[in-house]
Parts: structure tokens; sequence; C-alpha cells
């Protein structure tokens, strides 16, 4: 089962001896840089998981170098759900509820 995209870093970091680290790494860097997730959803998933010793090092190290980045780029993921959210709301053209 797919969770999201925390989760699944947690799993890469837990499965990193099989799956590779390099893997996990890039996932991590991706899923923050993206703004598919925040470092806390993926902190409470690798306590989950069990791989906070091997996780904090890595959202430290991004969070310090990278820390701006991924807050605009969270924002702007943010605003792209909201306005899909939007968009999904408003009836279509010529549908009985948009006359009014």
């Amino acid at each position: 089962m797919v969770y999201g995209a925390a989760k699944t870093v947690a799993d890469l970091f837990k499965y990193r001896n099989k799956l590779g680290f390099p893997i996990a790494v890039s996932a991590i860097r991706d899923t923050l840089l993206s703004g598919l997730s925040t470092a806390e959803d993926i902190w409470r998933f690798a306590e989950i998981c069990r791989v906070t010793k091997v996780i904090r090092h890595y959202l430290d190290v991004l969070e310090a170098r990278r820390g701006q980045d991924i807050r605009l780029a969270r924002q702007a993921f943010l605003a792209r759900e909201r306005a899909r959210a939007r968009s999904q709301e408003a009836p279509l053209p010529g549908h009985p509820e948009s006359a009014g």
C-alpha cells in the first residue's frame, strides 16, 4: 500500500541495504525540494519505521543547505493544490449548477 511521499522515503531508508543508499538519499532530497512532503512528515514516518538515527543527518544537512528552497517548494506545491481543489469545485459551463 502506498501512503505517500514521506512514508516512501522512510521505507527507502529502512530498506537502504537492499535497494541502495543513493536511492534513499535522492528520494529525501527530491521529496523535500518538490514540496511533496515536509521534514516533519518524513520524521514522523522515520519514527514509525525506526530509521530516525539514519535520516536525522540528511534532514539536518538538507535544511541547512537548502532550507529556503525547501520552504519555497512547499509553498508552491500547496498553492498548486489549492488551485486544483478550486478548479474541481467550480461548476462546468452549461451545467445546471452554474445557472444562478
